[in-house]
């Protein structure tokens, strides 16, 4: 009987853990750790690493300057 009790605990403890977790993700918006890059930054990263073609990257550069914020 006194090993259910312990299984209970730890399924109580982590069930608090993910609660936490999501909690997180749910007021940053992404999962902990991750890159906060500014749309801008990423175009320049693709552009710079030669993803994407100069008319590409005035295009979008263009749509990211119009759009709102």
């Amino acid at each position: 009987m006194g090993s259910g009790m312990g299984i209970g605990m730890w399924l109580f403890w982590l069930l608090i853990v993910l609660l936490l977790v999501v909690l997180l993700r749910a007021i940053t918006g992404s999962p902990p750790g991750s890159s906060q890059e500014k749309p801008m930054e990423r175009l320049q990263k693709r552009y710079a690493d030669g993803e994407i073609s100069q008319q590409e990257y005035e295009r979008i550069k263009r749509e990211l300057q119009d759009k709102p914020s």
